[in-house]
């Protein structure tokens, strides 16, 4: 057979189709984690770990995440040599075409009729 370009998957279950040898990782060139923030919390630490040992050495890895974390900057620097990193922008930090309000609300009831209110003069919703 001549095995697959991409293949999309969770930590665990990568790593269990490497472990029962049904997917060989040896010819992979290029990883892929996105959310790689949400793997960590969601305890795929372990996982990705093992992932890692079943891979070639050399190999690109790219990592994307919406929040840095001391958590991925552990993966990082454990995982990857001399990582490159790129910031959109601050996290936490609003980007700069977006209107942000607030409204204090009293009840969930309040809360639909001041959005339908809001709502109630806006020809398009994207």
């Amino acid at each position: 057979m001549g095995g697959v370009d991409i293949l999309v998957g969770t930590p665990r279950r990568v790593y269990d189709l490497a472990l029962s040898k049904v997917l060989r990782l040896q010819s992979i060139k290029k990883l892929v984690i996105d959310e790689v923030d949400i793997m960590l919390d969601f305890g795929y630490k372990t996982q990705l770990k093992n992932i890692f040992e079943y891979l070639p050495v050399k190999r690109q890895n790219i990592l994307f995440s919406a929040t840095m974390t001391t958590y991925v900057d552990e993966l990082m620097d454990e995982f990857l040599v001399n990582p490159v990193k790129k910031t959109i922008s601050i996290s936490g930090t609003p980007v700069e075409n977006i209107q942000q309000e607030s409204y204090s609300v009293a009840n969930f009831y309040s809360k639909v009729n001041l959005l339908n209110h809001l709502l109630a003069d806006k020809k398009d919703i994207p």
